[in-house]
């Protein structure tokens, strides 16, 4: 229960990062997402809004369970491919996306498969 409470007081603050990352960084680079993401961290520590100290994106909306099913249908591991993936389940809108080794095309026909 305490942690169940920690994790409630830190609510707003992952909210909002979660909110910003899902709406703004689809075509952004690894790069720039985290250059942005260090700014934002740092907006919602000075206004002393509570968030999860080391806040993962894909954990939080998905979490570890279901990016190691994505990774077995083919998602690549890495955090940028994970997020995308967040994205690309969890948004209200079809994303674009640039997949030049198809690696996305190969995860999304796997994914699609298997829900149904």
């Amino acid at each position: 229960m305490k942690e169940y409470g920690i994790q409630f007081e830190k609510l707003t603050g992952d909210c909002i990062l979660s909110a910003i990352i899902m709406s703004y960084f689809g075509p952004f680079t690894s790069e720039y997402r985290d250059e942005i993401k260090k700014k934002m961290v740092t907006k919602v520590h000075v206004d002393k809004v509570p968030y999860t100290v080391g806040f993962e994106f894909s954990d939080f909306l998905v979490g570890p369970a279901t990016i190691r099913d994505w990774n077995m249908e083919g998602l690549p591991t890495d955090k940028f491919s994970k997020d995308n993936g967040v994205i690309a389940k969890k948004a209200n809108r079809w994303p674009l996306m640039i997949d030049p080794q198809s690696q996305g095309l190969h995860w999304i026909k796997q994914n699609e498969k298997n829900e149904r």
